[in-house]
């Protein structure tokens, strides 16, 4: 009889392979082997991930931002903060595998142009004082094609563990002890919400908020909160008064996360500070609250 395990190892390595054909019937033998982490990771490539903070590390990318001028044209851009720069110009892809491949099937095969969030486009307006301009990620084509690769890389490698297991799954069905030894197989790919998965469960446990998976953690929060707190206190540039103000803003965070107030609360707080201190001319510590929210959320 014929063997999935094999069957599925014969079309990722075929040159006509498509992407979404194998992750369908790796989905169908991860459900037969009751493989739920690793049927949630081809569930996520199939429909997307919820949020790019979900994203594995094989799915981040990095471009060029480009603002809008005249006549259709895109201009680059040069951003001034390092943090800042890297915490905008690298951005992890949430979007279907479908998607993907339709991005790149469009593409000119040079470059693929994502649309930064209004967040984004505000503070880079409020940073160079100028009209309001529309801003873009040009990233690759190489590196949003090579997530594709990846992701078939990803299925090959675990049915060549599942192999060297002893599971073949003949007849397109998996005896019990099948099972049993499926759940003992090694799988240490970085796919799962973008932590390390070794037998189905995570290294680092992720905090849930509703039904919203993001990366925010009370630990994580206090730590970057402290960091802006040293760098408001240690700037010279700004005035006393409003450097009291900002500190006050400071302290009423720290209250809600004492608090444990819900993570979206946070997150507007923060909104909020960054605001203001982009208000009094404070682009720089605006551009470290914004690389702190890009890590958090």
């Amino acid at each position: 009889m014929d063997s999935f395990i094999l069957d599925l190892q014969q079309k990722v390595i075929s040159p006509e392979c498509d992407v979404i054909t194998i992750l369908r019937q790796a989905c169908l033998i991860a459900s037969k082997l009751e493989l739920k982490d690793f049927d949630q990771w081809i569930s996520n490539e199939l429909n997307g991930y919820p949020n790019p903070g979900a994203c594995p590390d094989y799915r981040k990318v990095r471009g060029n931002v480009m603002a809008s001028a005249s006549a259709g044209r895109w201009i680059p851009v040069s951003i001034p903060y390092m943090e800042l720069e890297d915490s905008i110009c690298e951005q992890k892809l949430p979007q279907s595998i479908s998607e993907i491949k339709t991005l790149c099937k469009d593409s000119d095969g040079s470059v693929i142009a994502f649309t930064l969030p209004g967040t984004v486009k505000d503070l880079l307006n409020k940073i160079f004082n100028c009209i309001p301009r529309d801003y873009i990620l040009q990233v690759p084509y190489s590196s949003v094609a090579d997530i594709i690769e990846k992701v078939k890389n990803t299925i090959l490698e675990w049915t060549l563990k599942l192999d060297k297991a002893g599971i073949r799954g003949e007849g397109m069905q998996f005896s019990d002890e099948e099972r049993q030894i499926s759940k003992t197989v090694p799988q240490t790919n970085n796919y799962y919400y973008g932590q390390t998965v070794v037998n189905n469960r995570s290294k680092d446990t992720q905090v849930v908020f509703g039904n919203e998976n993001i990366n925010f953690t009370y630990e994580k929060a206090s730590k970057a909160i402290s960091d802006i707190e040293e760098a408001i206190r240690q700037n010279s540039e700004i005035k006393n008064k409003d450097k009291d103000k900002a500190l006050e803003e400071v302290s009423h965070i720290n209250d809600k996360l004492l608090q444990k107030a819900k993570a979206q609360t946070i997150k507007k707080l923060l909104f909020g500070l960054r605001d203001f201190l982009l208000d009094i001319g404070s682009s720089v510590l605006a551009g470290l609250i914004q690389t702190k929210l890009q890590g958090l959320f």
